[in-house]
């Protein structure tokens, strides 16, 4: 190989050295690469492949510095170990086997010039290629370059297509929830960021505490226990409780353990449980606040209960003043006239009559209690007559109902009345209602009582009013305003009358 001395000079076996060495340097990170896909398949063998390349361009590297450094024969010059080197560049030969057996069993073969550049690299091929070994150098160092370079940038670019060896730890690391690997007896194995953080907030060092003391400053810590208890009655993580602990700075953390006997090995979970914590103390809260309106609202059930019951006892009272007056003016008419069979038998028709009043159906139309009146004023003897007809809305013709009773009524017992004369009609759109009897006019001295006041109540309910005459005739006039769709049913029936 002295001939090599005559065919480069020394700036050119220093370039050679440089170039030898750096693609080494980038086939090593080549294979790093390599090395961190996770499930490729045949990596093992590409591998050590990639590895053994290295070791050609290694030797590659130091046949350049013998050169460069004028040491014939040539060596490795490692300092005070000198070996010669003709017999290293033996091993290429079995680097280019391997590299064919690749070749064959991957089906590329585009690698049969990578193996030609090895396999030229052995001491017969080298003493063949005798004057040519410094372009074969040339060559060599160029051809890997590109590729080494090529094998790089197509590992660079294609990561994303294969996970690599760390993506387990990179995704523990990016878990919200704490994961802790551990050995009792020993030290935490892998603890993510997480737990960290959440074993930091109850003053726990994981780099500088065994296992053993983790575990005591997470059970003594304040807090609470969750779950199952352990043999001797106390709960504990080991005993597949969980742990809840409450940090200075507010926080709330959530342990558990899960043991793996196969593999000797525990994890230790974390969970922050912060906002769960803050939930329930809002839910307790609303639940208290909840409870409270109850009580409250209870409370103003019963108090609307009670005013409810003193509404419908004057109504009771106003329903039986209405009622009871109406029948006991016929039943004090009655009784002046001679007691026989006919009259006793209407005397014991109008209690029952006045009884059934008093419990009767309120949801009966007007007209019909208006009929029920008439009915039983003419078993007295007593006549009313109605010109006109009573509105159909309900609440509007109860009141006029209510007032035709009471009139009825007063004009009976005060006036000696033998007939009623009612007169219902309109006025430019104003429900006009006449009450008048044959009766004696009242004197001056009467004063109103409760049966007009509960007129007028009755009216301003409905948004009308109430006007008596007393001269020449006692005569009630009622005003109201004409319920919708009452004016055209008005004027319709009084035409056909």
């Amino acid at each position: 190989m002295t001939i090599l001395e005559h065919l480069l000079t020394e700036s050119q076996t220093l370039c050679l050295l440089a170039i030898f060495f750096l693609v080494s340097c980038a086939q090593i990170i080549s294979a790093g690469l390599l090395f961190n896909r996770r499930r490729a398949d045949g990596i093992a063998l590409n591998l050590a492949y990639e590895l053994l390349l290295c070791a050609h361009l290694w030797l590659m590297g130091a046949l350049a510095n013998s050169i460069g450094h004028g040491w014939y024969p040539v060596t490795l010059g490692l300092w005070v170990i000198c070996p010669p080197l003709e017999p290293l560049f033996w091993l290429d030969l079995p680097i280019a086997v391997f590299g064919t057996v690749i070749c064959i069993g991957r089906k590329k073969p585009v690698m049969l010039l990578e193996i030609a550049f090895v396999m030229a690299a052995t001491p017969p091929v080298m003493d063949l290629l005798g004057g040519y070994m410094g372009i074969y150098l040339i060559l060599d160092a160029a051809f890997f370059v590109f590729r080494t370079g090529s094998a790089i940038a197509y590992r660079v670019l294609t990561a994303e297509r294969f996970l690599p060896r760390s993506a387990p730890i990179d995704a523990m690391q990016g878990m919200p929830e704490g994961i802790a690997f551990i050995r009792r007896g020993c030290r935490v194995r892998f603890a993510n960021d997480a737990m960290r953080r959440m074993l930091a907030a109850i003053d726990v060092s994981v780099d500088l505490s065994t296992v053993d003391e983790i575990i005591g400053k997470i059970e003594a810590a304040p807090g609470e226990w969750l779950g199952r208890q352990s043999r001797q009655g106390e709960p504990s993580l080991a005993g597949g409780a969980k742990r809840v602990v409450e940090t200075p700075a507010g926080s709330f953390y959530q342990f558990a353990m899960s043991v793996d006997a196969a593999k000797a090995e525990t994890i230790l979970l974390g969970l922050d449980v912060t906002d769960e914590r803050m939930i329930q103390a809002e839910e307790r809260a609303l639940q208290a606040q909840l409870e409270s309106e109850r009580v409250a609202l209870g409370k103003l059930m019963d108090r609307i209960e009670g005013i409810a019951a003193k509404d419908a006892l004057v109504k009771m009272r106003s329903k039986i003043h209405d009622v009871i007056g109406q029948r006991l003016s016929i039943l004090h008419r009655l009784l002046e006239e001679d007691p026989s069979r006919e009259r006793i038998a209407m005397m014991i028709s109008t209690v029952r009559d006045m009884m059934e009043d008093v419990n009767g159906d309120v949801d009966a139309s007007a007209q019909a209690k208006l009929d029920a009146i008439v009915e039983s004023f003419g078993f007295a003897g007593i006549e009313i007559e109605v010109d006109g007809v009573l509105p159909n809305a309900k609440r509007e013709g109860d009141v006029l109902v209510g007032i035709i009773r009471e009139a009825s009524t007063n004009a009976v017992l005060h006036s000696q009345a033998n007939r009623v004369y009612v007169t219902i009609g309109q006025e430019e759109g104003i429900l006009v209602m006449d009450v008048e009897s044959d009766g004696e006019p009242l004197g001056h001295e009467n004063e109103e009582g409760t049966g007009i006041a509960g007129m007028r109540r009755a009216l301003a309910e409905v948004e009308g009013r109430l006007s008596i005459t007393k001269r020449p005739s006692y005569k009630l006039r009622v005003e109201m305003r004409m319920p919708a769709g009452e004016d055209a049913r008005h004027a319709r029936e009084g035409r056909q009358r």
